[in-house]
């Protein structure tokens, strides 16, 4: 009985101690009361505990495993799982985490389960999202929406999150509906969240004349190139924005969660780097800098390794011959040289390689995929070529298609985007989403090189028709005559053009 007495004091020291954040002396007590059996258990508690607040994140997963093991307290494990879900979220193990959060007894502790699932839901599927398309997974978030649409969010990043989600998913009166109960959390200071909510109203109700403003920019700063490529018409034009456009841009950065910098060749365009310089004071965007590889000073070196920077390398081929062939001036081995200078963002998932498909390089697929993952890219995107200049070297709509698709695959180690069936306007497969429609018009804006501006300048359907740009109506283009005819017209038709991103989600769906 003494021995029991003196055990369970030890351990009351132990954690008042650690309640006074002095965890030396906590984890002192501990360990002179660990030779008592019967508190092996509380022990364990405490001691993860005190690991995770000294951010000792293997140790405290540990201990925590070992209760969660062994515990048959239900209120105590169940926060043990919390916390050891939150631990496999800051080490970016999101699986782990939701294994743990999904499996355990939710009753004693359901608001923080919820807040917690939430969490790391956001985590797993956010940085998918690049405002209207979705590179990850469409069946994993389909299963995933199952889940988290039951959960009342707490907080704007919450509700943007599900309602980004339900209307990805075509989920458009869920959409309205879960807005309007949470419609305090719709409007507070917080410019960017305020706007973004609303935008996914809008497009769940099918608003053609927006009072959301634009949450995803292409901007090109100008038509030069230091390059002449075979497939590119920006070597024909001489555009540059001018100062009242790049104003009227500015006046957007407080809205925007993504903006893509190309050419033209944007680190060649001292414009260029007046703008993103601008932009990186708003920490909602996430920015891409498109471009060839042949000129990136020590400016843009510190400008994107400081900032974590996207870089979207152009690369048709990783033959030196045909690479240099296709872009015209270039040097494969400068191009080497500069991938090895951002070394840094290679560690950090940060490069990506943009590959222009056509019948000439076709083949190159497989060496191209090899390539990236030797040198450490995180995704590579083909698109296919849809230059009129070139017309003959354009992929054929045969079954070639289909042979690259296999080519391509479920590449080990580099995430793969393939766009080469998106083909001119011409019907090649890939079916409309008959339950939604295309989300671009109301979301995104591309400024092209020619001083055009279109939604998404890969679908050829918005190249029949584009805004002229001129020096004062930059802000006019949101809700001008052509986008409110092109958002009523995408509605009446029912469906997305064959050519939008969004355009298989539910043929993925089906898979």
């Amino acid at each position: 009985m003494k021995n029991k007495i003196k055990s369970y004091e030890l351990l009351e020291f132990a954690k008042k101690y650690s309640n006074e954040r002095k965890f030396g002396v906590a984890l002192d007590y501990l360990k002179k009361c660990a030779k008592f059996k019967e508190f092996s258990k509380e022990i364990l508690f405490e001691k993860a505990k005190i690991f995770y607040e000294l951010n000792e994140l293997d140790k405290s997963c540990r201990y925590f495993l070992k209760y969660i093991k062994n515990s048959s307290d239900v209120v105590l494990k169940a926060n043990a799982v919390l916390i050891v879900s939150k631990i496999y979220k800051i080490k970016g193990c999101y699986d782990k985490a939701l294994f743990f959060l999904d499996g355990m007894d939710k009753t004693p502790v359901l608001p923080q389960w919820e807040k917690e699932r939430l969490d790391v839901s956001y985590y797993k599927f956010n940085d998918f999202f690049k405002v209207h398309e979705f590179s990850g997974d469409a069946g994993l978030l389909i299963k995933e929406f199952e889940v988290i649409k039951s959960i009342r969010p707490k907080t704007q990043r919450e509700l943007f999150y599900v309602s980004r989600i339900s209307n990805y998913l075509h989920n458009y009166e869920f959409t309205k509906k879960l807005i309007n109960e949470q419609i305090s959390l719709a409007n507070s200071s917080d410019a960017f969240y305020n706007n973004a909510i609303l935008n996914e109203f809008e497009i769940a109700s099918k608003t053609f004349l927006l009072k959301s403003k634009p949450r995803g920019l292409w901007i090109a700063p100008g038509s030069k190139c230091n390059i002449s490529c075979i497939m590119c018409f920006s070597k024909d034009i001489n555009w540059e924005l001018s100062d009242k456009n790049i104003k009227d841009i500015y006046s957007y950065m407080p809205y925007l969660e993504n903006i893509v910098w190309w050419g033209g060749e944007p680190t060649i365009s001292e414009k260029f780097y007046e703008m993103i310089t601008y932009a990186l004071k708003y920490k909602n965007i996430k920015h891409t800098v498109i471009t060839n590889g042949q000129y990136l000073p020590q400016k843009f070196i510190d400008l994107v390794i400081d900032n974590s920077i996207e870089v979207a390398f152009s690369i048709d081929s990783v033959d030196k011959n045909k690479y240099e062939k296709i872009r015209y001036g270039a040097s494969f081995e400068k191009l080497m040289e500069n991938i090895a200078k951002l070394k840094p963002l290679a560690d950090k998932k940060l490069l990506k390689i943009n590959s222009v498909i056509a019948d000439y390089n076709a083949k190159e697929i497989k060496y191209i995929l090899k390539f990236a993952r030797k040198w450490n890219f995180r995704t590579v995107s083909f698109i296919p070529m849809i230059s009129k200049d070139i017309k003959n070297n354009m992929l054929k709509r045969t079954d070639d298609l289909n042979k690259i698709d296999k080519m391509i695959g479920k590449d080990a180690g580099v995430e793969v985007n393939s766009s080469i069936k998106i083909l001119s306007g011409e019907n090649c497969g890939i079916k409309c989403a008959t339950k939604g429609f295309c989300h671009t018009p109301w979301s995104y804006a591309t400024i092209r090189y020619d001083g055009k501006i279109v939604p998404d300048n890969l679908c050829t359907c918005y190249r029949k028709e584009s805004f002229n740009l001129t020096d004062s109506n930059f802000l006019k283009y949101w809700n001008s005559t052509y986008m409110t005819d092109l958002r009523k017209n995408i509605i009446s038709r029912g469906a997305c053009s064959v050519l939008c991103p969004q355009a298989n989600v539910l043929e993925k769906i089906k898979k």
